[in-house]
């Protein structure tokens, strides 16, 4: 320590004199040994201490250590945490770094948005392609659509103007289970349960600044409302047949509305069959566009970090083919039946049918439809009051189903589903007589698990929820009902701190970053009780 003390004896050292943490390389080194035991924070704060300090704390392995350490934390092995480390490092222009300080930098509660009327709460949300509008749904079944100014926070949010709410109370619903923008940002999926029966509908609404939100299109949908948008058609599973131990859904290709074709023909057309596993109904499901760039013989981690650096593709509507991932029950050993606890997915051409014209005058149609209906109870005379049509066997009903071209186990129910690209994030329950939740992140187009993160929490009956990913980031409500929202760094998978709201939560947004001098920006919107919480993030550029 003497000799680090002085060059040489007789020289005494000022205030002016360079520090030997500058001049001697043996002291760099024992700087950045010590920095390596550092956590994100500390690290960042010893870098502003001198230029020295600033190089030490700048080198590679100390941030790969911080990550490391945070990953271990989360219950992954040193060899695990270290391989997924160098693996980022390898097939990405991430730095150990910015993922650091990603996962630690602190997220500040910027505003909030009262989304429901008083005495209601928020049941499901969704933020448009553009990041510009955001659609609330309450439990009253009313929709209101905010969009975006220039504000900061909460104040940057604004109800659209009159007409930018709509109540489907009044077609008797119960409430807003799930919301989906079409790719134009133009157009709203909505799926909610019709009040004293089994029913579930879906609603097409289009909203606009000058007309606001107006009711389109109304038709059946099955248990859970799964559905989506291809392109500007729209793809949902119709209400399952039980038959036996199973049974079969109906994928249904919704094409056109009243305003476009004649009469109610043409609206929609029968795609395919699938088979219900335990009898299980499809409570979630997804419509992406089918991946060209898979590669069978990349390493699934490779792919993984490929994708997550580029933009996803634009959901235009001019592709034809498509994949339809869903939560099916049956694949764990031990399930509920009816639990949904595996995802599989099937390919399909959404082409767009010819359109139907009617033929004839009305009277004509009428009378038509009445020798039909003739003819069809004289055969049912003619088989007599007892006769019943024998019910199909289980292989006969999977012989008229499509198989599907891809299945992954997950191990816990599903609680909800969200896509970015080819990346499938799906939040589960932890399994049996565990707390808490996890989120599995898969790609397509073979359902290849790529992570798996667990977020604590406590044993509570599951609810849908609505999980979010972009760029940077994945997360998901707990769905314990205690208001966390874990948030997780996307290419190292390590998490922060859980965000705590007063209520539980059901939907969690989050839009791209915004560039600025300072930094990038990041915000996450999450729908918990009556009001939208708007936190932010601000990253520090690298020097």
């Amino acid at each position: 320590m003497q000799e680090l003390e002085t060059k040489e004896e007789g020289i005494e050292q000022t205030d002016d004199a360079p520090s030997v943490w500058q001049e001697d390389p043996r002291a760099g080194t024992a700087l950045e040994l010590v920095f390596c035991h550092l956590g994100a924070a500390a690290l960042a704060a010893a870098g502003g201490t001198c230029s020295a300090w600033r190089r030490a704390a700048a080198a590679p392995p100390a941030w790969r250590a911080a990550l490391q350490a945070r990953l271990q934390d989360q219950g992954l092995d040193e060899i695990d945490a270290l391989k997924r480390l160098l693996r980022m490092r390898k097939h990405t222009d991430i730095s150990w770094r910015s993922e650091a300080i990603r996962a630690s930098v602190p997220w500040r509660l910027s505003g909030t948005i009262t989304g429901a009327a008083k005495g209601e709460e928020i049941q499901g949300a969704a933020l448009c392609h553009c990041s510009l509008q955001l659609a609330l749904g309450g439990s009253g079944a009313e929709v209101t659509v905010w969009r975006r100014g220039a504000g900061r926070g909460g104040a940057g949010w604004a109800a659209a103007a009159l007409g930018g709410r709509l109540s489907l109370a009044p077609r008797g619903w119960l409430g807003v289970s799930t919301l989906q923008w079409a790719p134009a940002c133009d157009r709203l999926l909505v799926t909610g349960h019709i009040a004293l029966s089994a029913r579930w509908e879906l609603a097409i609404l289009a909203v606009s600044e000058d007309k606001g939100v107006r009711l389109m299109l109304r038709a059946a949908v099955g248990p859970g409302g799964a559905a989506g948008w291809a392109g500007r058609r729209l793809l949902a599973l119709g209400a399952p047949v039980r038959a036996g131990a199973g049974g079969v859904t109906t994928l249904w290709l919704y094409s056109a509305t009243q305003e476009t074709e004649s009469e109610h023909t043409g609206v929609a057309t029968p795609l395919l069959h699938l088979y219900n596993e335990a009898a299980a109904h499809f409570s979630h499901a997804l419509v992406v566009p089918l991946p060209n760039t898979e590669t069978p013989d990349e390493d699934v981690e490779e792919q993984y970090f490929r994708h997550i650096q580029q933009d996803p593709p634009v959901n235009s509507g001019n592709e034809e083919e498509y994949q339809v991932v869903w939560a099916q029950g049956g694949a764990a050993a031990g399930a509920r039946r009816g639990a949904c606890t595996s995802l599989a997915a099937v390919r399909v051409r959404a082409r767009s049918p010819p359109p139907l014209r009617a033929e004839g005058s009305l009277a004509e149609r009428a009378a038509r439809r009445e020798r039909e209906r003739e003819r069809e109870r004289e055969r049912e005379r003619e088989r007599g009051e007892d006769w019943e049509e024998p019910e199909p066997d289980e292989m006969t009903l999977r012989a008229l189903c499509e198989p599907p071209h891809a299945c992954l186990p997950l191990g816990g129910r599903v609680l909800g589903l969200t896509s970015r690209g080819s990346c499938v994030y799906a939040s589960i329950t932890a399994g049996a007589g565990a707390g808490g939740s996890r989120v599995v992140v898969a790609l397509l187009p073979a359902l290849r698990k790529v992570l798996e993160v667990a977020a604590p929490g406590e044993r509570a009956p599951p609810y849908y929820l609505q999980p979010a990913a972009n760029q940077y980031f994945f997360g998901a409500p707990a769905g314990d009902g205690t208001g966390r929202v874990s948030v997780w760094g996307a290419a190292s998978g390590a998490r922060r701190p859980p965000l705590a709201h007063p209520a539980p939560c059901v939907a969690l947004a989050l839009p791209p970053p915004l560039a600025g001098s300072r930094g990038e920006t990041h915000t996450a919107l999450v729908a918990a009780g009556a009001d939208v919480y708007v936190w932010s993030a601000t990253v520090p550029l690298e020097e």
